[in-house]
């Protein structure tokens, strides 16, 4: 458990500077999404579809859903679903 949690961590400071370098705040309001999809390519080794498909995610169901079932996915041991984006 303390491993998925630390690897959370990781992700989010990762992430945290994409953002920032995307323009956005907590927000997202200010955001530019295209630019945040290159720079997760980029640098976070993101296939053009599995970026786009996360932004999409993200967007649509936002932080309470996806806490909930990043949270199932640990539990049941699920690393890559299978759609494999």
């Amino acid at each position: 458990m303390a491993t998925n949690q630390t690897n959370l961590g990781v992700l989010l400071d990762e992430y945290e500077v994409l953002v920032d370098e995307a323009g956005g705040g907590l927000d997202g309001q200010d955001i530019d999404w295209s630019k945040l999809e290159a720079l997760m390519i980029r640098d976070s080794q993101w296939t053009k579809r599995g970026a786009s498909e996360l932004i999409s995610v993200v967007r649509d169901y936002g932080s309470f859903f996806l806490r909930n079932a990043a949270a199932l996915a640990l539990a049941l041991g699920t690393e890559d679903g299978i759609r494999r984006l």
